[in-house]
């Protein structure tokens, strides 16, 4: 499952992440990509279509901080260099170039089982509600 973050579209982005509409990924970035699959069922089959999201993940600053240890023994005081974590922002750059699908005999059996599917569910859901109520 994935964690919870916020999803913006892509004018949301432009608006409020300028820096990261960029043609050329910048040094600080990382591409990431995940498939995911939408499925659907028929009668007696289920067909899953893949999809492809890509994510650019952008470090937002490396930061050192001094910091005194000192010793519980009394002893001498130390000085060292403590790494502050990372923080990064993750944008989706999926765009509609991201999935080609060239196997249109699978997108019509996925679109023709979800259209059929529908149907049965607003079938189901007529016999079974009476003046609103379910029965």
């Amino acid at each position: 499952m994935a964690p919870p973050v916020p999803v913006y579209t892509r004018d949301e982005v432009k608006m409020q992440f300028p820096q990261y509409m960029m043609k050329f990924l910048p040094s600080n970035c990382e591409l990431y990509s995940i498939t995911q699959n939408q499925c659907t069922f028929s009668a007696d089959d289920i067909i899953c279509v893949p999809f492809k999201r890509v994510f650019a993940k952008c470090r937002r600053g490396n930061k050192e901080a001094k910091r005194n240890i000192i010793p519980e023994n009394g002893g001498l005081n130390l000085t060292g260099k403590k790494l502050i974590p990372r923080e990064y922002t993750v944008i989706e750059v999926t765009d509609s170039l991201t999935n080609k699908y060239d196997n249109n005999s699978l997108m019509e059996r996925f679109f023709e089982a979800e259209r059929d599917l529908m149907i049965r569910f607003q079938e189901y859901e007529e016999r079974n509600t009476k003046d609103g109520e379910i029965k």
